[in-house]
């Protein structure tokens, strides 16, 4: 069986998911240390992560005040106050630029700013995941090195900076020596080409167990449902119990029932399974594990992800709906997990397109003894719409509409199955 790597998100496993996204790629700017004395450098730090398919030009500019508040004027040395550096495509890199003040000495606080922008025209093909994606496996650097980089302060995700950033450090009134040789700029590869070809390897190694997981026979609608109802409160949008059924239907399709009935999505085509292959590289523990809490767990939003491609492929043909292009849906499935992940603002069509909507499409093909009769599933699905109308600020209609021919045909389909209507 192949195996198409999904590239590891390794600027957030170092930042604790903070970033900036600045076209094609994604960045982190930090500095370290916060405090320092005359003569000891402290290091502008800033990670890059390329997205596309392409080389990336990215340029810095780093700026320090010449004068302090009280007048004074400021000595300092930055090792490069223009960089100028080419992201290879996939890749993710450290930039290194120390800062050494040489007087004078004072007890203060010195800002830093550092403006960011992409100075070429790299083609917009995606190669790893804006959002979701698992922890590398492997790293250029050694695990000490990563560690100094975890240590690191980053700045928060703020929409509002346009790219251009203020760093503070303090300065604390004691000399020390000058250091003979003043400390370098450094330009570092943390993850390329040649992890993706080891961390391919690794994950293929895993496949067989993989499959063993993915295909184990354990239900997993309840607790994804009951995963789904936390996450989405969680992140400000509580659940009607029908939206909550309606999900967890959708989500278990992708897990039980996709990898037999959808062509166009086997099973080695899932984020959700190429995900599982990837962590067991890092914990094979996690095959001891039910499917069950893994995918309401570790793999979740990989599963998320899954759902909402396979979602807009099942309603498009029974909804009367333009839901866009492969690009175009893979945009919205990220800025979906970038939701569930707290850096984006909340969507009400987050609920419906598709994932409710495919709930009700596959409510025949999801249905175990200990759910219940498919018709209490409908009458509740109706009663959230209901619900939402009463609130204010409703379904669109479009989205209504569209939902309500959904329901029909899954009626119609109910009726003809013999489920009796309750």
């Amino acid at each position: 069986m192949a195996f198409q790597l999904v590239y590891p998100d390794v600027l957030g496993s170092i930042t604790s998911g903070k970033r900036f996204r600045l076209g094609p790629i994604q960045y982190a700017v930090g500095i370290f240390p916060r405090q320092v004395f005359i003569n000891q450098p402290t290091e502008i730090v800033v990670l890059v992560q390329n997205l596309v398919r392409d080389n990336v030009q990215i340029r810095l500019d780093i700026e320090l005040p010449t004068r302090l508040p009280d007048g004074r004027t400021l000595e300092a040395r930055i090792a490069k106050s223009e960089v100028n550096e080419l992201i290879p495509s996939g890749a993710v890199c450290v930039i290194h630029v120390p800062v050494t003040v040489r007087n004078p000495v004072v007890d203060t606080n010195i800002p830093i700013r550092v403006t960011a922008r992409i100075t070429n025209q790299p083609k917009n093909q995606p190669i790893r995941p804006e959002q979701g994606g698992p922890p590398p496996s492997v790293l250029a650097i050694s695990p000490f090195k990563a560690q100094v980089l975890k240590d690191v302060v980053y700045l928060p995700n703020d929409d509002r900076t346009n790219h251009r950033h203020q760093l503070m450090f303090h300065l604390s009134p004691k000399k020390m020596p000058a250091n003979v040789t003043a400390p370098q700029y450094r330009f570092e590869m943390l993850w390329s080409e040649v992890q993706a070809e080891r961390e391919t390897e690794m994950a293929r190694q895993h496949l067989e167990l993989a499959q063993r997981v993915a295909t184990s026979k354990d239900l997993t609608w309840e607790v994804l449902g009951h995963t789904t109802e936390e996450r989405f409160a969680e992140r400000g949008m509580p659940l009607h119990p029908g939206e909550v059924q309606m999900i967890a239907r959708a989500l278990a399709y992708v897990v039980e029932k996709a990898p037999e009935r959808e062509r166009s999505l086997p099973l080695q085509n899932m984020r959700w399974f190429r995900t599982l292959c990837q962590l067991l590289v890092q914990d094979k523990s996690l095959a001891e594990k039910p499917r069950s809490e893994l995918v309401a767990n570790e793999l979740y939003e990989a599963v998320i992800y899954d759902a909402v491609q396979l979602g807009f492929r099942m309603v498009q043909p029974r909804a009367r709906l333009n839901l866009g292009h492969f690009g175009e849906r893979s945009v919205y499935a990220d800025r979906m997990l970038a939701w569930l992940r707290g850096s984006a603002k909340p969507d009400l069509s987050y609920i419906y397109v598709p994932l409710v909507m495919m709930g009700i499409v596959v409510i025949r093909q999801v249905q175990h003894r200990d759910m219940g009769n498919p018709w209490r599933a409908v009458k509740q699905i109706e009663e959230a719409l209901r619900g939402r109308e009463r609130l204010g600020g409703g379904v669109p209609v479009i989205i209504f509409d569209a939902m309500q021919d959904l329901l029909k045909q899954s009626e119609d389909e109910l009726q003809r199955t013999g489920y009796p209507r309750i």
